[in-house]
C-alpha cells in the first residue's frame, strides 16, 4: 500500500514537472536556448527515474524501515540530485538530445 502511494506521488510529480516544462517560458526566447533548456530538463527527468528505479531494486531495510515522510523526502532529494547532475552536463544526455533535435527545430522554425 505504501509503495503504491509513493509510486502514485512520484507519477503525479513527474506529470507536474512535464506540464511545467511545457508551459515554462525561458528568459532568452531564442529557439536554441529553449531547446537547450528542454533537453536539460528532460535529462533531469530521466536521471530521476533512473535513481528511483535503483532505489526500488535495493529494497528496504527491515532493521531501520523508512517512514512515508522519509520516502517523500528521498524522492525530492533524488529530484534535486538529478537536476544538479543535468545542470553540470556530466552525463551528456542533454547535449545528445539537443544535437538530435536541433535540425528538427530549425526545420519547423523555417517552415520546411
Amino acid at each position: 500500500m505504501k509503495l503504491n502511494m509513493l509510486s502514485t506521488f512520484n507519477s503525479q510529480r513527474m506529470t507536474q514537472k512535464a506540464d511545467l516544462l511545457k508551459n515554462q517560458k525561458v528568459r532568452d526566447n531564442s529557439p536554441d536556448q529553449q531547446l537547450k533548456k528542454v533537453a536539460s530538463d528532460f535529462e533531469a527527468l530521466m536521471v530521476q527515474q533512473m535513481m528511483e528505479s535503483m532505489r526500488e531494486s535495493v529494497g528496504e531495510s527491515e532493521l531501520l524501515p523508512q517512514s512515508q515522510g522519509e520516502k517523500v523526502f528521498q524522492s525530492m532529494l533524488d529530484g534535486e540530485y538529478a537536476s544538479m547532475a543535468s545542470q553540470k552536463g556530466e552525463l551528456g544526455l542533454s547535449r545528445i538530445i539537443y544535437e538530435q533535435m536541433r535540425p528538427v527545430v530549425k526545420k519547423s522554425r523555417d517552415g520546411i
